[in-house]
């Protein structure tokens, strides 16, 4: 209360110290401008000593020509025009000291108005105060009463000793005449009931948890596109010692696997693909490498096999296996610099032939779609059959373009690696852009898992002769 008091005090003297400098500045100006004291500005100033020199020549000018001269005609407006602006100069000065004396009065009135509304507000607290002080006042009785009650009725309890037991005899108990023990058959019961229920959640997290495909069943039953065929993985192998293993170990687990994906893909009486496009969801899924051993593989088998590396941002024929490291390849054939029978490269082992991406390769260089389908035209006049080896579909949009090209799609994915999220899009995708998936390789599968063990090739391979029409 004392600091609103002073800043009270203070603000009414403002507004009286405004109040009367702008009374004075009014009385001052009333009698003209020329009076102005303390209301002097700079500009002030210098209109009063033009108006000085003015008047000096107006009266030098009347002591020597008549009234209508035109000199003193013109000095007599000029010193009308100086007092006009002196005056407006006044009236400026007064409105702003009017203006600050009205700021000030204002201030004043609502320091005032706060100062009252607290002492108001601060008057309703004292008689909250007291009004409290009362309740406490009618509460404190009472509560001293029950507390020497309580201390009575303990003093009373432990001098009467009250002990009394709170219970009593209802029926006694028969001796048993033979061992007690828990039920097996209701145990049993109980066990299978709760073996049943974990049985069932622990399949339930498994389904929910579960990462990837692991069989055929979840192939067929949760894409809906055919299984082509697993193919094992190998341990402490690189890439072109796995692919060698076509050739120099027919008899392994897996060159028979690229042979059931050739009998899953090449149905007798049914229409045969020429031109088969290889891709995966994701990169580092075993495509590139399962194209080449499929090429070898068809190629040991008679048929006149070319594969093509589609992937120009990622090439991997001649970065991982060698081929056509320092020659020419699909991109100087699509430009129209080199023929198709100048590009490719012989493999060593087979009959087989490859096209690699070539040796200059633009960044962010594409594929153009009517030359890719006049090289595809060329080559299917050559060859039985033409591999695409595209890059992964859900990470370069250019697949899903190139794959149109030919006349089916076989989709890579690892063994229990690749989410069903990304299969599931992967297929979507490529149906979307008028590509027809002709079923799905797991890679990667582990030797001593059940899919391996051959309880799951040939029934696929019988599946897909079934459903392989067209």
């Amino acid at each position: 209360m004392p600091g609103y008091n002073q800043t009270l005090a203070v603000a009414r003297a403002q507004a009286a110290e405004d109040a009367q400098r702008l009374n004075a500045a009014q009385s001052q100006l009333s009698r003209g401008a020329d009076k102005l004291g303390e209301l002097n500005t700079p500009g002030m100033a210098d209109l009063r000593s033009q108006q000085t020199s003015t008047s000096a020549l107006v009266a030098q000018l009347a002591s020597h020509y008549g009234p209508n001269h035109p000199e003193l005609i013109t000095a007599r407006q000029q010193l009308a025009e100086i007092n006009r602006l002196i005056a407006n100069q006044g009236s400026r000065v007064v409105s702003g000291l009017q203006a600050q004396a009205q700021a000030s009065a204002g201030r004043a009135a609502e320091i005032a108005g706060k100062l009252s509304s607290t002492e108001s507000e601060l008057a309703g607290a004292d008689k909250a105060a007291v009004r409290l002080r009362e309740l406490e006042a009618e509460v404190t009785a009472p509560k001293t009463l029950l507390d020497a009650y309580m201390t009575r009725l303990a003093q009373i309890s432990t001098q009467s000793g009250i002990e009394q037991a709170d219970a009593r005899v209802v029926a006694f108990a028969p001796l048993p005449v033979q061992a007690a023990g828990p039920s097996l058959i209701i145990n049993l019961v109980i066990g299978a009931v709760l073996g049943a229920i974990l049985f069932a959640i622990v399949a339930l997290l498994k389904q929910v948890f579960a990462v990837g495909v692991s069989s055929p069943e979840e192939v067929e039953t949760i894409f809906g596109v055919e299984f082509l065929a697993a193919v094992p993985r190998l341990r402490n192998e690189d890439d072109m010692a796995i692919i060698n293993q076509v050739v120099e170990a027919p008899n392994s687990p897996y060159a028979e696997s690229l042979r059931a994906l050739a009998a899953g893909l090449f149905v007798p009486g049914h229409a045969q693909p020429r031109v088969i496009a290889l891709t995966s969801p994701q990169a580092s899924e075993g495509k590139s490498t399962t194209a080449i051993a499929l090429c070898r593989s068809l190629a040991l088998r008679g048929r006149r096999v070319l594969v093509i590396d589609c992937d120009l941002q990622r090439p991997t024929f001649h970065q991982r296996f060698g081929f056509g490291r320092f020659g020419p390849g699909l991109v100087e054939v699509l430009r129209g610099d080199a023929h198709l029978a100048d590009c490719l490269v012989a493999d060593g082992l087979t009959q087989a032939r490859f096209l690699p991406v070539g040796e200059v390769v633009e960044a962010g260089q594409s594929i153009a779609f009517d030359q890719l389908q006049a090289l595809i035209a060329e080559a299917r006049s050559q060859f039985d059959l033409v591999l695409l080896d595209l890059p992964p579909v859900l990470q370069v949009a250019e697949a899903r373009v190139i794959a149109a090209a030919s006349d089916g799609v076989v989709l890579l994915t690892r063994w229990k690696h690749t989410s069903r999220q990304a299969i599931e899009f992967a297929i979507t995708v490529l149906a979307r852009a008028g590509n027809s998936v002709l079923g799905l390789v797991l890679t990667e599968v582990p030797a001593g898992s059940e899919i391996m063990m051959g309880s799951y090739q040939e029934p696929a391979v019988g599946r897909l002769r079934f459903a392989g029409n067209g």
